[in-house]
């Protein structure tokens, strides 16, 4: 089992954005990044998911209500065009960036409870039972906080109709932990 801590080092909480690449990085660790090479901009796409080229120095296309749509961030990666789709998290749920840690959780000793002379004969009658050691808690500590996802996609923004499998998969997870965690209610 897992414990959640706040972090020890700070006392406000970094806000991050964390992005989903289509590709695979042979790397796991921190990384500077510096904006050269990853400086998304804003780029909007017109109705027919044509894409704009136009970009002014601030890095915003000019904007024709008629044509546009949506603003996709757009950013190129080693030569590759990504667009990405933002996916915020629902309403009462929080993103955390977790830190292993091998700190074990200590356990507080249980209390014995005074037993009565028949429920001593009765637990000599049953086999032996084991009593149950407490699982073991490891601590995880929380280094940063989320509020939304960017998934990215080649040349075109990941879409929600079940074709990207993390757009789907953030979806079906919710609901299903909406589930797991709702009480049912007699009708």
């Amino acid at each position: 089992m897992l414990a959640i801590v706040p972090s020890s080092s700070s006392s406000q909480l970094k806000l991050l954005h964390p992005n989903i690449l289509p590709c695979s990085i042979k790397h796991s660790g921190p990384m500077r990044i510096s904006k050269r090479y990853w400086n998304p901009r804003q780029q909007v796409l017109s109705k027919h998911l044509s894409k704009s080229n136009d970009e002014t120095t601030d890095g915003t296309v000019p904007t024709d209500p008629a044509t546009s749509t949506t603003k996709v961030p757009t950013v190129y990666l080693r030569g590759r065009k990504l667009l990405a789709k933002r996916l915020p998290l629902p309403a009462g749920y929080t993103g955390h960036l977790l830190q292993k840690t091998n700190t074990i959780l200590p356990v507080k000793p249980k209390m014995r409870v005074p037993r009565h002379r028949q429920d001593v004969e009765d637990d000599e009658e049953d086999e032996e039972e084991e009593e149950e050691l407490p699982a073991e808690v490891k601590v995880v500590e929380e280094k940063g906080r989320f509020e939304e996802i960017l998934v990215w996609g080649h040349e075109s923004v990941p879409s929600e109709d079940g074709e990207d499998v993390f757009v789907r998969g953030l979806g079906e997870w919710v609901g299903w932990a909406n589930r797991i965690h709702a009480f049912d209610m007699p009708t």
